[in-house]
């Protein structure tokens, strides 16, 4: 699971924008937000570098 949500939120980055970065649909973005899916390790390591974030940071552990 991920704090996508309340990262993107601190970091003040809309979820359409970080889907423009990443090339992926907005609707995407919203379900890895609200923990319906999950990006792939590679999607989430740049995700982590594109908000300037530790892994540790964004993932909760189960």
């Amino acid at each position: 699971m991920l704090r996508l949500k309340e990262i993107l939120a601190k970091k003040r980055v809309s979820q359409k924008n970080l889907a423009f970065i990443l090339g992926v649909n907005p609707v995407t973005v919203c379900s890895w937000a609200q923990n319906k899916s999950e990006p792939s390790l590679k999607t989430t390591l740049k995700i982590c570098e594109i908000l300037k974030i530790k892994l540790s940071d964004l993932v909760i552990e189960q």
